[in-house]
């Protein structure tokens, strides 16, 4: 059951991007600053990245972790392309070159620091007593 529910947390986090990225543009400005956009985009996809890895991690642990990393960052890619595709039928949104690069960035960044703090968990659960 543990395998089912590890999947929760992705599954909400993609929608969450799903319904922020088809928001007509009207609804959604990020004009704090130059390239606000842009960190928006990692961040959201660091999160996708990190939860999608943790349950890829959790629920396929036979695999050899390049398996692991590879369907991850198969799947999130292929929903960046899709989100960003999507935009151009959205009023007032397009899909730019620019923001799936920051989508991979995330995506690269959120597997990296969750590979990184299972691995060192790992090591601190095995040396203790």
């Amino acid at each position: 059951m543990k395998r089912v529910h590890g999947w929760a947390p992705a599954a909400l986090v993609a929608a969450l991007v799903a319904v922020g990225a088809f928001l007509p543009g009207s609804a959604v400005s990020f004009h704090l600053f130059r390239g606000a956009d842009k960190v928006v985009h990692l961040v959201e996809f660091a999160l996708l990245g990190a939860v999608t890895y943790r349950a890829v991690w959790y629920t396929l642990a036979a695999w050899p972790v390049w398996r692991q990393i590879a369907l991850t960052c198969i799947t999130i890619a292929s929903f960046a392309v899709l989100t960003e595709v999507g935009q151009l039928y959205v009023p007032h949104r397009s899909a730019e070159l620019a923001d799936l690069l920051a989508d991979l960035v995330g995506l690269a960044a959120g597997m990296t620091l969750w590979y990184a703090w299972a691995q060192a968990r790992r090591r601190t659960t095995a040396e203790d007593p």
